[in-house]
């Protein structure tokens, strides 16, 4: 299992509002999220998610962005890893991401040839917390942190995030293999 603490030093102010977030709405999420983590609840002592899980409380708001859009280049940097994948999360109020594994299955189906080298997932938060914003880390909650710090881990890390509060709640996620 890695984790790692993370910062990063670049303004995404201008990008997070420029965003349509309406045109990349998940309320599917779940769905898929249900029957790809099974092992990982089953290992926690559920056999089936709670019917409460719906997508009314699980939908995301992500933007995937190519290399053409935002500078693949600069993540490289700051962060260490090569980035395959950049998004950008979006949580509304009254909404989580439930307890699940990153299984990082497009780099794994695109680049069989490098399944050897680490494979991780940069969580980079793009707002200061606010209250009712939270990240759990296998055992440990996390809250209070401040614009562009956050987390680096591997596949082994089970996380939640979820947005009990009032205010919109924002991520930057960069996959990609650890230099």
């Amino acid at each position: 299992m890695f984790i790692k603490e993370t910062s990063i030093e670049i303004n995404f102010d201008n990008i997070i509002k420029s965003i349509q977030w309406e045109d990349f709405k998940n309320d599917e999420y779940f769905n898929h999220h249900h029957i790809e983590q099974k092992d990982l609840h089953n290992k926690i002592g559920f056999d089936t998610i709670p019917d409460t899980y719906c997508k009314h409380n699980t939908t995301i708001y992500q933007k995937m962005f190519t290399s053409d859009e935002i500078n693949f280049l600069d993540f490289q940097h700051h962060l260490q890893i090569e980035p395959i994948t950049v998004s950008f999360i979006k949580i509304k109020p009254g909404n989580i991401i439930p307890l699940h594994n990153d299984t990082f299955y497009l780099i794994k189906k695109n680049y069989p040839e490098r399944l050897t080298e680490k494979i991780v997932r940069a969580n980079i938060f793009l707002k200061d917390w606010k209250w009712g914003h939270f990240l759990q880390i296998e055992d440990e909650i996390k809250t209070h942190w401040r614009k562009n710090t956050g987390y680096i881990w591997d596949a082994k890390v089970a996380h939640i995030a979820a947005n009990c509060g009032m205010h919109d709640r924002y991520t930057l996620q960069v996959s990609g293999f650890l230099l």
